[in-house]
């Protein structure tokens, strides 16, 4: 009786402490859905000529939930093109504000920049405070160094949804 009640204490609590580090962090939480340039300077213009207002992307956001996640991050995929951004410093621990980032591209002849490409976001982003429960996350939002083209500065508007596992 002793030796079964023991297991099943400690089966219990391997089980309910599984359960609890794979709801925060394993796999990680993604919100996924859509982008629309909005905008794009002269620089983008002039050194990314296939990118124009209306453009639209696939995206994922990751905001970092808890501590010991990885730092948040977005992607958006264009169908010549890819670029992830990492948040590097500053902003919101969740991308909201302005920040920096780094992150690798993928241009449309498959080449990219040794190291990936760096520059500064800004982000506004709703809900302020994001959490494993959130919904609908929008983002109004504007890169420089878009492309890892320096000067290169785009707006876009995104909305995502959560993605299932």
């Amino acid at each position: 009786m002793l030796r079964s009640v023991g297991v099943a204490s400690i089966l219990l609590g391997l089980w309910g402490g599984l359960g609890t580090a794979q709801a925060a962090n394993d796999p990680l939480i993604v919100w996924q859905g859509g982008a629309t340039i909005v905008s794009v300077n002269a620089t983008c213009k002039a050194q990314l000529p296939g990118f124009s207002p209306g453009d639209l992307a696939h995206s994922v956001f990751r905001p970092r939930l808890v501590g010991d996640e990885p730092a948040s991050a977005l992607s958006l995929i264009f169908s010549r093109f890819a670029q992830a951004f990492f948040r590097t410093s500053g902003g919101g621990d969740q991308m909201h504000g302005p920040g920096n980032y780094t992150g690798p591209l993928i241009r449309s002849r498959v080449t990219t920049i040794p190291g990936g490409a760096t520059g500064t976001y800004r982000f506004a982003i709703t809900p302020a405070v994001i959490t494993g429960a959130t919904g609908l996350i929008t983002i109004d939002g504007t890169i420089n160094n878009f492309g890892g083209v320096v000067g290169c500065t785009m707006r876009f508007i995104g909305a995502y949804r959560p993605r299932g596992n």
